[in-house]
């Protein structure tokens, strides 16, 4: 069952550790991810490894003033 089909979810901090393995959890059941980060090499190193095989996830890099 994709329980999270179609819903959209954001992801703060999810570059590491709990959000990051929400945000794999979300993808595998079938919805789509946003990561917020500070660390944009932390950043797109998460977004290469949870990208779906079928698809595109964009980066939106935050940048602190």
């Amino acid at each position: 069952m994709n329980s999270f089909q179609g819903t959209r979810t954001l992801f703060v901090g999810g570059s590491s550790g709990m959000s990051k393995a929400a945000a794999r959890l979300v993808l595998e059941e079938g919805g789509a991810v946003v990561l917020l980060g500070r660390r944009v090499d932390k950043l797109e190193a998460s977004a290469v490894a949870l990208r779906p095989e079928d698809g595109d996830m964009p980066l939106l890099p935050w940048i602190d003033p």
